[in-house]
């Protein structure tokens, strides 16, 4: 047993232990306990460099609205007011970290902070599609419905040493249309295949990108507009081959007693248009037979008479029912009579 002397020596002690202690916590005025139960909703989720971004603070545990609350960028102080729980500003660079606290006071309660560290991305993401163009077509073979796609994610990620980190270091999780596919996602995994589906609707796709101990994580999402395919025609000269520089359009004057059209399918999803693809070439919505069913088709114009023909061109993939073309322009043969008959 302690006499009476002993035990204030061993509060004494204690008192002198514990006073640093409460001195030290009144003076920071940090409760980092109160700053678990405080969320802060960034906006967008992840942002990129120079990428304007909204940060919303909540916490059900007490009245926000009547706190007083201090907002600090990178050490440096921007804006204080009560209630004021939104925050937006631009983010740096890739490779930069944004360091954003927040200090909240409470009516009735201590003083407390709240941090979070923005480090931005860089994803693109860029598709490529197996349609058909024609050879030395300067343009993008554009996405068509049934065929297929694939998206590439481009990132640019830096560590906090000023490192980048490649592509094939990162974790990917891939989404089509909001549902994950679990198969496309993993370590390294950069690149999405998809075939369209018979549905005539857009397709969404995004990627979660990260590395692999979490701590940047970056988002990017891209939406596929399908494209319906397309047949161009053009004359088909015998000395100077297919006349690519002019399409046939609107109204084709028969100079001489023949012409041959070709036609220029755009977009199917073929590689062989002998076997895939089937033409089928009309006059004023008539079959002309067999002799009119490639892409190349030889007008004749048989007697004296004049007049204008229309001239269609249809074509259809022989299994994808959604891909189909057609083309319709007028031919015009011998002299038109006015309308007096002369």
């Amino acid at each position: 047993m302690l006499d009476t002397k002993q035990k204030k020596i061993l509060l004494l002690g204690l008192g002198l232990f514990m006073a640093p202690l409460l001195s030290h916590a009144q003076f920071s005025g940090i409760n980092i306990d109160q700053a678990d139960t405080t969320t802060v909703e960034v906006t967008p989720l992840y942002p990129g460099g120079n990428t304007e971004t909204r940060l919303e603070m909540t916490d059900a545990s007490f009245d926000i609205d009547s706190s007083l609350i201090e907002w600090v960028l990178n050490n440096r102080a921007m804006t204080k007011g009560v209630g004021l729980k939104f925050f937006e500003f631009t983010t740096r660079g890739v490779g930069n970290v944004d360091k954003v606290d927040v200090f909240i006071t409470p009516s009735n309660k201590n003083r407390f902070k709240k941090t979070i560290n923005i480090i931005p991305t860089e994803i693109d993401l860029v598709w490529q599609s197996d349609s058909y163009v024609p050879p030395f077509y300067r343009g993008k073979p554009l996405y068509s419905y049934q065929n297929k796609v694939t998206v590439f994610a481009l990132t640019k990620f830096i560590d906090r040493g000023g490192r980048e980190i490649p592509g094939t270091s990162l974790v990917y999780r891939w989404s089509r249309n909001g549902q994950v596919v679990s198969t496309a996602s993993g370590y390294g995994k950069s690149s999405f295949g998809l075939e369209n589906s018979i549905y005539l609707r857009d397709e969404v796709i995004s990627v979660n990108v990260r590395t692999e101990d979490n701590s940047i994580v970056g988002e990017k999402e891209i939406t596929l507009k399908g494209t319906a395919p397309k047949v161009l025609v053009y004359e088909n000269h015998p000395l100077y081959g297919i006349l690519y520089n002019k399409e046939v359009s609107g109204e084709f004057e028969l100079k001489d007693k023949e012409v041959t059209f070709t036609a220029s399918p755009y977009y199917f999803g073929t590689r062989s248009l002998a076997s895939d693809l089937g033409y089928k070439w009309l006059i004023n919505n008539v079959s002309s037979g067999n002799n009119f069913v490639g892409p190349s088709a030889t007008f004749r114009q048989e007697g004296s008479g004049s007049g204008v023909s229309q001239v269609t061109l249809k074509i259809d993939h022989s299994s994808k029912y959604l891909q189909s073309a057609s083309k319709s322009f007028r031919l015009k043969f011998g002299e038109i009579l006015n309308e007096a008959g002369i």
